[in-house]
């Protein structure tokens, strides 16, 4: 290590991201990098929570990576950002890409705001035993560590402690307040904070523009009940955010995050506009959503179309669903093969004027790492991170609560394939999405979800087969 970093590449004003590309060929896509003369210790994903502020961003990752590779470690960056311009809510966009840190596979993650530039590489970036403050001695902050909660800026923290915290909290908007939470959460659950020497700790922020804070009444009243919302308010409300985009980009993955939900409250509103606005977005009607798996289909075909079988099953399912007296709304296909023959099949018995949608969201793939896993089929970790990626996106876009302008209970058929009804199944019940291979579901059979107006949700049926003899029941 050179310790003392030459703070003159700062000043950069105007450096471009394909300039850092061109300095570090040696990167690959995603920001990632690893030593080829040694086995590094660590495998780290390094998140930047990102708006508006690409010259920042820039020099960052041109700053970051010879120090990262000084210290031979195995990085990647994950920049994640929330989309639009609304109130901001760091807690929630970093929940998320811890998310794709885990599929991954790394040691620990580092959440590292963009205006933070280390002083000195001698300053690890290394997963600690207990969460570690790597950026505690701040330059706008005199150097000094102000309080023992504090962990904003640069935190390092493996992925086991992460989920046990339950991640950020997702309850601040704008900005202010959820670093002290996360710092209040790791100190209630007896985590020590470990925190780097003054002499090699210190950090540069750089110059921006304010931006809107939280109301700090509001802070202080959420605050004062951090350790308590630990349970419910955080990693595991994954209902609060919604991937829209992956992009993998030369430097880092690129992840964006939609919109709110739900209406953000304002922190500086009335309560009575709150509740005013609550009331309007309050929804009243139920959710269906019936998932079918495909009919059975000839696996040694390049073309995987149905089998004389499958095509049987398909019709004993039309006609199930044919005589259900049941309004459906719209059905959505797989575009693959096996998945719009079974679709092309059930809307012969379902109403002509009935809206069909193809959705190459709802393809075949793997979609989270499976615990334990299968001997005898082993996806690639890139197979993981953009099939996982591209189902997690599927469920947030179509297993929430109805619109509060929708006044009947709709249903909505859904002919895709096994791991993505297994995996949708896991994700709807909050069950450990590892455990998704544990589940079976049969060709042409039934699985019914509820979705109610209070956000909870019902499995109704799960791979029903009883229009199908017991000789015609398959799972290839």
């Amino acid at each position: 290590m050179n310790g003392s970093l030459h703070q003159a590449t700062l000043l950069i004003q105007n450096l471009k991201e394909g300039e850092v590309v061109a300095a570090h060929p040696e990167i690959q896509p995603g920001g990632h990098w690893a030593p080829t003369d040694c086995k590094a210790l660590y495998k780290v994903a390094v998140i930047i929570p990102y708006r508006d502020r690409q010259s920042h961003l820039t020099r960052l990752l041109n700053f970051l990576i010879p120090v990262l590779q000084k210290q031979r470690l195995d990085f990647r960056f994950i920049v994640t950002e929330q989309w639009g311009n609304d109130l901001f809510n760091k807690g929630r966009i970093m929940n998320a890409a811890f998310q794709l840190a885990e599929k991954l596979a790394v040691d620990c993650v580092i959440f590292h705001d963009v205006d933070m530039f280390p002083q000195d590489d001698r300053n690890p970036y290394t997963c600690p035993p207990t969460p570690r403050h790597i950026g505690a001695f701040v330059s706008n902050l005199g150097y000094q560590l102000w309080y023992k909660e504090i962990v904003g800026g640069v935190l390092a923290i493996r992925m086991r402690d992460y989920r046990a915290v339950n991640g950020y909290s997702n309850k601040y908007w704008a900005w202010g307040g959820e670093d002290d939470d996360m710092g209040k959460r790791i100190l209630s659950l007896n985590y020590t904070i470990e925190r780097p020497e003054p002499a090699t700790g210190r950090f540069s922020m750089l110059k921006h523009v304010k931006r809107k804070r939280t109301a700090p009444k509001l802070i202080y009243k959420l605050l004062e009940d951090s350790d308590k919302r630990v349970p419910y308010d955080g990693l595991n409300e994954t209902n609060k955010w919604s991937v829209v985009k992956l992009s993998v980009r030369p430097l880092y993955y690129h992840i964006r995050e939609p919109r709110q939900l739900a209406v953000a409250k304002d922190p500086n509103a009335s309560k009575d506009k709150q509740r005013e606005l609550v009331g309007k977005y309050k929804p009243t009607a139920n959710r269906n959503i019936i998932l079918i798996r495909h009919g059975q289909y000839v696996m040694d075909s390049k073309e995987k179309s149905l089998s004389d079988l499958g095509r049987k099953q398909a019709e004993l399912l039309a006609g199930r669903l044919a005589i259900t007296g049941i309004k459906f709304d719209a059905l959505h296909m797989s575009p693959l093969n096996r998945a719009t023959e079974t679709a092309d099949i059930l809307l012969q018995k379902l109403p002509p004027d009935l809206v069909r949608k193809m959705d190459p969201m709802l393809e075949e793939g793997p979609p989270y790492p499976p615990e334990p896993a299968a001997y005898h089929w082993v996806p690639s970790t890139n197979e993981f991170v953009t099939d996982g990626m591209r189902i997690e996106a599927a469920f947030r876009k179509y297993f929430h609560r109805a619109s509060p302008r929708q006044t009947d209970d709709s249903t909505e058929i859904f002919v895709c394939h096994s791991n993505v009804i297994r995996y949708f199944v896991c994700r709807a019940l909050q069950f450990p999405p590892e455990g998704w291979l544990r589940l079976s579901v049969a060709n042409c059979s039934i699985t019914w979800l509820q979705i109610r107006p209070n956000g909870r949700v019902t499995l109704k049926s799960l791979s029903d087969v009883g229009h199908l003899p017991h000789k015609k029941v398959t799972f290839g």
